[in-house]
């Protein structure tokens, strides 16, 4: 019984931690919106407005689903961003207080190592590669800023 608690915390974790990262069971790269309010457990359908959508790479991406829930202990807020196509293509992870953006970041560390790191001023911006998915966190907690997210590579 402690055992199968234990498992289903772990990958309670992973499923935030890594999502869609490949061998990782409940979401994949290039899931529907429905598909992934299937997969994860309490994940909300989101209604985003414009100034939601995100630009990355010349594409935009509109959060079409929300999931609140933990990272490690950190509370955070996911949003499932999906392409021209309804596709999931990236996932931005925001922590609920700006001041676990520090603890956010030691977790990535202790995951992933040190990353690359570029600082310019105020600004943090770390990045892993997991696999062949990337990760990015943005980070100045100082202005109220920690952003992180996955998307393929």
């Amino acid at each position: 019984m402690i055992r199968t608690t234990i498992c289903a915390a772990m990958t309670i974790a992973l499923t935030i931690v890594t999502p869609a990262l490949a061998g990782w069971e409940t979401t994949q790269w290039g899931m529907s919106p429905d598909e992934a309010l299937a997969a994860l457990d309490g994940a909300e359908t989101k209604t985003p407005t414009p100034a939601e959508f995100y630009n990355d790479r010349g594409k935009t991406f509109k959060p079409l689903v929300k999931l609140n829930t933990q990272l490690d202990k950190i509370k955070v807020e996911a949003s499932l961003l999906f392409d021209s196509d309804n596709r999931l293509a990236s996932v931005l992870i925001n922590p609920t207080a700006v001041d676990d953006c520090m603890a956010l970041r030691e977790h990535l560390v202790a995951q992933h190592g040190n990353g690359n790191e570029i600082k310019s001023g105020p600004i943090s911006i770390t990045e892993w590669e997991a696999g062949s998915d990337l990760i990015k966190l943005t980070a100045t907690p100082s202005i109220g800023l920690c952003n992180l997210s996955y998307r393929p590579g």
